[in-house]
């Protein structure tokens, strides 16, 4: 430490700002910086770039001196610095040289994107148990890394559900926000050994070309920015549970409900037959898309058994069959008794029709989809027609 005229110098850079900070080195700078403060002079605490071991050793000087938890401590210290870029290996360095013990018995739940299509019916099952869910303008998975770290160690959360996404998904800008807020959370739940539940999508297939059943061990072949999306984070996540990550992950096929327009074609095709207006699908050279759809209650069931078995694995989920565009507008068509046509437009490439082979996780937990489109269409059309409940 070095003496100014009015204040010291508390130089940290001794530490390593990832695992393997000794306590007993961590104890020592943080008496040496409450020394001086005791003294009534001011400190300076510094390292390479200001960012991880200065804070870190900043808060624990604060905790102690203020006599405050090392949690609110660390939020302090992010407020008065606005330095949300502190590593976690080092502060948990000093989370762990204030006492704190992780809670083995830890049963809570934390879900991201609880507001969402998914997470709202997911959060409608959850209701008997301990669930945090933040909402977004609470904790920004794309900067809080720290905040989500602590909020993990504050509510003994055991599972964390990560649903959360930016609002469109298949820009650049959104392949790069999405990676970064799945890094926060790979990273919050390897540090806390907290299981993750995660869901990908079919589109990790879309390479392909023709009719495919894929199971848990057909190759990933991306084709577009929303595909590459999808491989990357698996392939992320695949670094992940080398280092020992918990993680329960479910591959859905495209996700339907009355709830949001989504796929869109299914809403543009109840547009134009509500009209009489002719309806256009897509004719590749193997033929017309084929879906597998899947209703998002469906889905949030599958979810629930997977918070509720605190199982660990990898499944892929869909709804039993494919149906193609044209059998789907047809499907519209018939409903509303509309004098709507269908023509196709001619494209010059294969497309993928992907069925997710849902065996594994059927034999497991015994389920089955319980909606079918065909079902639902007519609750689909009322929504759209501004008559849910007729």
């Amino acid at each position: 430490m070095s003496e100014k005229e009015d204040y010291e110098i508390l130089d940290v850079r001794n530490l390593v700002d990832k695992q393997g900070n000794n306590n007993s080195e961590v104890d020592l700078k943080i008496k040496q910086g409450l020394e001086c403060l005791y003294t009534g002079k001011k400190l300076l605490v510094c390292c390479d770039y200001g960012m991880s071991r200065s804070n870190s050793i900043a808060a624990g000087i604060l905790s102690t001196y203020e006599k405050i938890s090392i949690f609110d401590a660390i939020r302090t210290v992010i407020e008065r610095t606005g330095e949300k870029e502190i590593k976690l290996p080092m502060i948990n360095s000093v989370i762990s040289w204030s006492g704190y013990n992780v809670n083995e018995s830890r049963d809570a739940i934390l879900v991201t994107g609880s507001k969402g299509f998914i997470g709202s019916k997911l959060m409608e099952r959850l209701d008997d148990l301990n669930v945090t869910a933040p909402p977004s303008d609470e904790l920004d998975l794309s900067k809080d890394r720290v905040e989500l770290d602590l909020l993990l160690k504050e509510n003994n959360i055991g599972t964390l559900v990560h649903l959360a996404n930016p609002r469109k998904n298949t820009t650049y800008d959104a392949l790069g926000q999405s990676l970064s807020m799945l890094k926060v959370v790979l990273d919050a739940c390897l540090a806390n050994n907290v299981r993750l539940v995660y869901v990908s999508s079919w589109i990790i297939y879309e390479g392909y070309k023709g009719d495919i059943l894929a199971d848990e061990n057909t190759a990933m072949i991306s084709k577009s920015n929303y595909g590459d999306l999808r491989v990357l984070s698996e392939k992320l996540i695949g670094m992940y549970l080398q280092r020992g990550l918990k993680l329960m992950m479910i591959r859905a096929c495209s996700v339907y409900g009355i709830e949001k327009d989504v796929p869109k074609f299914i809403w543009n095709f109840i547009d134009k037959a509500s009209k009489n207006e002719t309806i256009n699908t897509h004719e590749y050279i193997n033929g017309n898309p084929k879906l597998d759809l899947i209703n998002v209650n469906d889905l949030a069931d599958v979810l629930e058994i997977c918070v509720r078995s605190k199982d660990t694995g990898i499944f892929n989920i869909g709804g039993n069959k494919t149906q193609s565009t044209n059998e789907i507008a047809q499907l519209i068509i018939d409903h509303l008794r509309s004098d709507s046509r269908i023509v196709s437009t001619k494209i010059d490439d294969y497309v993928a029709n992907v069925q997710m082979d849902t065996t594994a996780f059927s034999n497991r937990y015994h389920w089955e989809p319980k909606r079918y489109l065909g079902f639902e269409i007519d609750s689909m059309i009322k929504k759209y027609l501004g008559n849910p409940n007729g």
